[in-house]
């Protein structure tokens, strides 16, 4: 499903997040669905099980900050191979915050 188009749905989350080999502290808030926060948590769930980041943290929030953009922040600090390879790939169904839209 995309929900690019439909910010009805969208709703604004913290998330934070530390990743172990080099400390960097994720820490923004992601406009997103309640279908990406799911696969957003299943993602980072399986990035934590395999020691490559710290539990990550989700709480409503002020949006500003979409679902793609926080899987692409991923993508550029782990490697888009090893985000892909746990369910971060491309593909439809990620919103973009309305402060990015192009």
């Amino acid at each position: 499903m995309n929900t690019t188009g439909n910010t009805a749905n969208v709703r604004p989350t913290a998330v934070a997040f530390v990743q172990c080999y080099d400390a960097t502290t994720f820490g923004r808030t992601i406009y997103m669905t309640a279908q990406e926060e799911r696969r957003l948590c299943l993602l980072l769930t399986a990035l934590y099980n395999a020691g490559l980041i710290l539990r990550a943290s989700f709480a409503p929030a002020l949006p500003d900050y979409g679902c793609a953009e926080a899987v692409a922040d991923l993508r550029s600090s782990l490697g888009a191979r090893i985000v892909g390879a746990f369910g971060g790939g491309h593909g439809p169904g990620t919103t973009m915050s309305p402060s990015r839209r192009p």
